[in-house]
């Protein structure tokens, strides 16, 4: 099994920092129509101004702005109003409903941004050296409880009652 660095740590954590800009653009665009009817040339503005993939989608009693995230196949969507009929842009209302996309991603950036930012990386050591010595210990069990090996027969027994799985 390949050692964790803390480099890898730091990687990873920047590379799962959250872009923000095409719900703000939603958001920033959408507001200057604020408390007016949602129609098909808002969705024409934000193909236009905002992400050429953006859609309004009317469904299951729910109007959502749909896009595609960055290059690839995963669509993502803000819910605009639990209704699919005289839908009135509230920008206050998108932000409230969807913390997910504003919110909660401004607080998960933030963490990952102090981690990052941090000059004390003893956080990160941490958890490096509590990741490597997990995955030696796993290898461990998994070579001890192994199909030929003294404890086969209650292997399964052992790891139910023993063996906490990670969460």
């Amino acid at each position: 099994m390949q050692t964790i660095t803390a480099a890898n740590v730091i990687q990873l954590i920047n590379d799962q920092i959250e872009d923000t800009n095409t719900t703000e653009q939603i958001i920033a665009t959408l507001e200057k129509y604020n408390h007016s009817p949602l129609t098909i040339k808002h969705q024409n503005i934000l193909k236009e101004q905002v992400n050429p993939t953006c859609r309004i989608n009317k469904q299951y009693g729910m109007t959502h702005i749909e896009w595609f995230y960055q290059d690839s196949h995963w669509r993502q969507a803000i819910v605009v109003a639990n209704q699919e009929k005289h839908v009135l842009i509230d920008t206050k209302w998108i932000i409230e409903n969807n913390p997910a996309y504003f919110a909660a991603r401004q607080e998960r950036n933030a963490k990952r941004k102090a981690i990052l930012d941090s000059t004390n990386f003893n956080a990160i050591n941490i958890l490096v050296e509590t990741i490597n010595t997990y995955n030696q210990a796993q290898e461990r069990l998994t070579e001890i409880l192994g199909y030929d090996g003294d404890f086969c027969p209650d292997r399964h027994t052992i790891q139910e009652k023993f063996v906490k799985s990670f969460p």
